[in-house]
């Protein structure tokens, strides 16, 4: 079957096809994922300011300590699948929001085994802002800690966000390519198949014609089916 020129034709055609679309899957998706992270970063980095401005305000409108303006803030801090710690100059959780709800049930939020990943985190925070990604056995955790000074006093604002909406979009985007790119290497065959059939017709009616000519009619001649036509 495979020795035909049609199925080669097909198989060439379709081959060829797989994997341009191969490379166009796999660029689509980290461009894809690489958006999805500079969006979940950039968010990030919004609510670590915004957070930071009130902490700033509440030290210095309401005269309280640069301590208490941070778990006044931290205890009035909500958002979905984050949670944001204050850390002093000697790395020392001064406050901390409440662990988000909602969370899937694979999420597993800081604990003492994220310990040493966020304390390098935080060493790293010391001018400028630092992230991490924190793999676990869900869809993982990303990190910012950015520093601020306070009433002369040094911290660093830890704002940790789960990456399970993330995760879950790129496993759609995912998903799609799984299930587009064989439905259209299906149809390019059949449709590589069809076009290579019509194609080499014109050389399978020489055939037929060339298999009625024998040594009683040497005499007739291959009909010119289209002058035009390089066969």
């Amino acid at each position: 079957m495979f020795r035909s020129m049609r199925s080669q034709l097909t198989l060439w055609y379709t081959g060829v096809l797989a994997l341009v679309l191969i490379v166009f899957s796999l660029a689509t998706y980290a461009y894809l994922a690489r958006a999805a992270q500079q969006r979940t970063d950039s968010s990030l980095a919004e609510t670590t300011n915004s957070f930071i401005s009130t902490f700033t305000t509440e030290a210095n409108d309401e005269n309280l300590s640069a301590d208490d303006a941070a778990k006044e803030t931290a205890g009035a801090f909500y958002a979905t699948a984050r949670q944001v710690t204050v850390y002093d100059d000697k790395q020392q959780a001064v406050a901390a929001s409440r662990v988000p709800e909602n969370l899937s049930v694979t999420n597993q939020w800081p604990s003492a085994a994220t310990l040493p990943l966020l304390m390098s985190l935080l060493n790293a925070a010391n001018s400028a802002p630092s992230y991490a990604t924190i793999a676990g056995p869900g869809a993982g955790l990303r990190a910012l800690a950015m520093p601020v000074e306070i009433k002369g006093r040094k911290y660093k604002v830890l704002m940790v966000q789960s990456l399970h909406d993330q995760t879950a979009g790129l496993a759609l985007a995912r998903r799609a390519f799984y299930l587009a790119n064989p439905l259209a290497l299906l149809l390019a065959s059949l449709g590589g198949y069809f076009l290579a059939r019509k194609s080499l017709a014109p050389v399978v009616a020489m055939g037929n014609q060339c298999e009625k000519i024998g040594a009683a009619n040497l005499d007739e001649r291959l009909a010119e089916l289209d002058p035009q036509n390089e066969l």
